[in-house]
């Protein structure tokens, strides 16, 4: 005997179900999903025939195209897999540098990433411009005559993947500026070859700036207060000092709460080591600080004074 609710109950199932998987197809078949990569945020480039995607991270970095590819820079200067395999592309940069005056040293430009490069010779010309105050070319690499903002002219033949294109060398010298930027003006190959170029920066060490002049701080000598007696002091206290620049210097005594309690101001300008005595007999006992000022350094030795 058949039961005529179960039957009816049971078509009623089966055509909700068919009902959602109809409305699941209909959906899906609407929807496309795009590959993409999930992040805090994102951004796209494009020029009308190519779309590159990339994180928030690689867009402030940046995304830069010549018109037929788009290219997105990293942060080990690698160029994005947007662009054609078949177009060969270069990435060349000048990179961060820093040192002492008088120092010879060496700057290479060079050639970081590449695709589809290496198999076969490619010429290339490239501008670099720099502050010559600074930095004096040597040793083959082309002088600047007397400007001071110089742009240099150099070229060559690389054949590899990667690896240095041309070494720059320079002497460092003090000149008007303390730090310079290393520009690639331009960069050309022969050959149409997609590429990236990244400056550098060159920082002179060991230097300051007195009222708008940059002097030399030679670390050769220590400086300081060496050392003070008596200690606790009564009426009067030797203080052995060491200066290693030229310039003004001025010597206080200062309380614990930043108070100036005496000032001296008759110290040599010239480095080199001191010995002076000074009187503390209007100063009250207490726990006090001995502050050497000198023209780029502060430096301080604690003291007691004991009536």
């Amino acid at each position: 005997m058949v039961d005529n609710g179960s039957t009816w109950i049971n078509i009623m199932k089966n055509i909700f179900i068919l009902i959602l998987l109809f409305s699941f197809s209909s959906l899906f078949a609407q929807t496309k999903l795009e590959k993409g990569v999930l992040s805090s945020g994102g951004n796209k480039t494009t020029d009308g025939n190519h779309i590159l995607r990339s994180t928030i991270g690689q867009s402030f970095i940046g995304i830069t195209g010549d018109g037929n590819n788009i290219k997105s820079l990293g942060f080990w200067y690698s160029i994005n897999k947007g662009i054609n395999d078949t177009v060969a592309t270069a990435v060349v940069t000048l990179p961060k540098v820093e040192s002492e005056t008088g120092i010879d040293i060496d700057v290479p430009l060079m050639l970081v990433n590449s695709r589809q490069f290496s198999g076969s010779t490619h010429t290339w010309t490239a501008t670099i411009r720099f502050n010559s105050t600074i930095l004096y070319p040597i040793d083959g690499t082309p002088e600047c005559g007397q400007s001071e903002d110089c742009s240099i002219k150099i070229s060559g033949d690389f054949s590899d993947s990667t690896g240095v294109l041309y070494n720059l060398r320079f002497k460092t010298m003090l000149g008007s500026v303390v730090s310079t930027d290393l520009v690639i003006e331009e960069f050309q190959w022969t050959e149409n070859i997609v590429t990236v170029t990244n400056n550098g920066f060159f920082q002179l060490k060991g230097v300051c700036e007195v009222n708008g002049v940059y002097r030399l701080i030679y670390r050769s000598v220590e400086a300081g207060i060496t050392n003070t007696f008596p200690n606790p002091a009564m009426s009067t206290i030797n203080i052995d000092y060491q200066l290693r620049e030229s310039g003004a210097n001025k010597m206080e005594i200062v309380d614990t709460k930043g108070e100036v309690v005496a000032r001296y101001s008759d110290l040599s300008n010239e480095s080199g080591l001191y010995s002076t005595t000074k009187s503390v007999s209007n100063i009250p006992s207490g726990v006090y600080y001995i502050v050497l000022t000198t023209p780029n350094e502060i430096f301080t030795k604690k003291i007691a004074i004991q009536k």
